[in-house]
């Protein structure tokens, strides 16, 4: 697939699949360094604690990232859309 995207100043930048998977890697590899996201730890546990172990034990490697790269576009969507505060439990 192609991506066109077109940032605030209005400048075209253009990516195939391997060229946006580049560049997101980059992102999540700093993931350290931003204040705002939170450690993804805790979210991925409970993500395996809700899938059926049958469910665990049939998925193959490629399913498994498919589940959570989804489960993070539905969770950006959520943080974008909503007004929400992060907090450590007590």
């Amino acid at each position: 697939m192609n991506y066109k995207l077109t940032t605030e100043s209005g400048k075209e930048i253009n990516f195939n699949d391997e060229q946006l998977i580049d560049f997101l890697m980059t992102k999540v590899l700093e993931f350290d360094e931003d204040e705002d996201l939170k450690s993804p730890d805790s979210l991925t546990a409970e993500i395996f604690k809700k899938l059926p172990s049958e469910a665990l034990a049939k998925a193959n490697l490629n399913q498994l990232f498919s589940i959570n790269f989804l489960f993070g576009y539905y969770y950006s969507r959520f943080i974008l859309k909503n007004t929400v505060e992060i907090t450590q439990e007590d």
